[in-house]
């Protein structure tokens, strides 16, 4: 998100913000909302007026499913973004990163950097590596996708109940129960399986479906892989379990079944999808062509690498950086690139209930001697940096407000207090207020659910953006010194009822520039929607916002899950379309 400014920050200021914020005096955007801090600051104005947009077609495989859903990095002038080029058997399929040149909008290069990655949302912001004038290193974690099982066909598995297999498919005729039931072996232990079928029905049909692995043990276990209500949709489920769950070379039924169906119900797509990660190095940035090194993964399908990235990478000034791993082996890592050979340390924590935590869209905050990151499960892992491997302290945000949820955003830290969400388990979301000894929370209530980082700025103001379950979002503020629910008001959307109009979703970022000699704000934000752009807010304190412009969003899929990343007074944002918007 952006803000406009009309005068500029005093240079004692601007000085006291570069050191409280741990940012770097160089320009640049190397990581997610900007530096280790998270707090999206943005040092040089953007436009504050309607700006020229310069807007780049993406290469990509020509899947309607290819996107760019992390937000870009900039160095130098020079932008950084990783997308989803589409299927890799196309020449611009795969996980790809575009360099492009902000002042002329020209593409300095665009590469593959995996193939296997074959149409797979890439979600982690890469962190770049600048010294002064030189781009020298990008780091970008990318996920792909591998099918251990996929049929068309049902011929040959075993029918009882009211299904019955005539050919390819099978049909479940109304009924009690009917199931239908095939042995599968997978090469490699696998934990985390996507398992979408086209077990179809009427939209009236108030049967249920459940799908199943059971092993050949004696007894007999079980594994529940997914279930619902049927629909004439098909069925796109999730498992997420313990590390190694299905072992290598093992037999296992797997079982579908259908309960108390009042229609016709039909299936003969199965797909059992596993998802692994890797970690890439882009140097010799400057080139026409960089060179792409493997640091972290393998070649072939590994374990020690399931799971998905969805976390932006962070870094600190001694050359650690940090990303969290959803599914898998549900883990968050440290890599030392500052020694030779290159140093990965996992920590895996443990908990009493389900036995693993998941990290989703938790990027890290690093003070120096701990690394703190949320996770799923709605707490705070305080990790000492020397000690990485050994989970030390954690913070749990359940015990301040039980319906927490889990924490997708980064977390923030404006030098003297952290700010964070927590999504929630229901409805709402939460903006969390937490100083720096950790032993005052606070919980404010949001008009909806929340994945956004916040901003804290100079003006003592948070802003942050949240959605709704069916379409709802915007952008609402809070004051730093008054941070309770009476003193939310709305940027952008009603939700906080001091607002003219309802918001779309907004599932970025915002930044913000601040003037504090008039005590403006200016906040910039992208939307996630079928209208979705790049928008710019005034907010002065005391006052209300006002909207100075809109921008972007005239791709064909203008949906943008990430936000803007900004320097020199650009700013860049991609969508859903594979465009990149450049404006200036």
């Amino acid at each position: 998100m952006k803000k406009f400014f009309r005068k500029p920050l005093s240079a004692a200021l601007a000085l006291a913000l570069v050191l409280s914020l741990g940012l770097t005096a160089l320009a640049a955007w190397p990581s997610f909302q900007n530096a280790s801090a998270n707090n999206g600051i943005i040092a040089t104005q953007p436009p504050i007026t309607t700006p020229s947009v310069a807007t780049l077609g993406l290469p990509y495989g020509g899947d309607k499913y290819s996107a760019v859903d992390a937000a870009s990095v900039i160095g130098n002038s020079v932008s950084y973004t990783l997308y989803n080029g589409g299927p890799s058997s196309n020449a611009n399929g795969g996980a790809r990163v575009q360099a492009t040149n902000l002042s002329t909008g020209a593409t300095v290069w665009n590469v593959q950097i995996d193939s296997d990655a074959n149409n797979d949302n890439q979600l982690s912001t890469p962190y770049l590596v600048t010294s002064g004038t030189t781009n020298s290193e990008l780091f970008a974690a990318i996920q792909y996708s591998s099918n251990i099982f996929a049929t068309s066909t049902v011929s040959g598995w075993t029918e009882s109940g009211t299904a019955d297999i005539d050919g390819t498919t099978a049909t479940f005729a109304p009924g009690t129960t009917g199931s239908i039931s095939t042995s599968v072996t997978f090469a490699d232990p696998v934990s985390y399986i996507y398992l979408p079928t086209n077990l179809s029905s009427s939209d009236e049909d108030t049967g249920t479906y459940t799908i199943t692995l059971t092993d050949g043990a004696t007894p007999p276990e079980t594994t529940t892989l997914g279930s619902g209500a049927l629909s004439e949709y098909g069925t796109y489920d999730i498992y997420n379990g313990p590390t190694g769950k299905f072992s290598a070379n093992t037999e296992y039924t797997l079982t579908i079944t259908v309960n108390n169906n009042t229609t016709s119900t039909t299936v003969n797509q199965i797909t059992l999808t596993r998802y692994d990660w890797r970690l890439y190095s882009l140097t010799d940035l400057s080139s026409r062509t960089p060179t792409v090194t493997l640091a972290v993964g393998d070649t072939v399908i590994n374990p020690l690498y399931e799971g998905q990235p969805n976390t932006p990478i962070n870094y600190d000034s001694r050359g650690y950086i940090y990303w969290g791993i959803y599914g898998g082996t549900h883990s968050y890592y440290q890599y030392n690139t500052s020694v030779s050979p290159r140093v990965l340390t996992t920590c895996t924590p443990t908990l009493p209930t389900q036995g693993f935590d998941d990290f989703y869209g938790a990027g890290s905050y690093i003070d120096g001697a701990n690394v703190y990151f949320g996770s799923e499960s709605g707490l705070i892992y305080i990790q000492p940096v020397q000690d990485f491997s050994s989970v030390g302290k954690y913070l749990d945000l359940t015990q301040t407000q039980a319906d927490a949820g889990a924490v997708r955003s980064s977390i923030v830290n404006n030098g003297t207090t952290f700010y964070l969400t927590s999504r929630g388990t229901g409805s709402t979301g939460y903006l969390w207020q937490i100083n720096s000894s950790l032993s005052t929370l606070v919980a404010l209530p949001l008009p909806g659910n929340s994945t956004s980082t916040p901003v804290a700025t100079a003006n003592s103001q948070v802003y942050v953006g949240w959605s709704e379950s069916f379409g709802g979002g915007g952008i609402v503020g809070v004051p730093t010194g008054n941070f309770v629910q009476t003193a939310l008001f709305d940027v952008y959307g009603n939700g906080a009822g001091t607002g003219s109009a309802a918001g779309d979703p907004v599932q970025s970022s915002p930044i913000v520039y601040s003037d504090t000699d008039d005590e403006i704000d200016y906040i910039y934000f992208t939307t996630n929607s079928s209208s979705g752009k790049g928008y710019a807010y005034s907010y002065t304190v005391g006052a209300s916002a006002v909207l100075l412009w809109s921008a972007g969003g005239t791709s064909n899929n203008p949906y943008a899950v990430q936000g803007f990343a900004s320097d020199g007074g650009y700013l860049v944002y991609g969508d859903d379309g594979n465009y990149l918007y450049i404006m200036h």
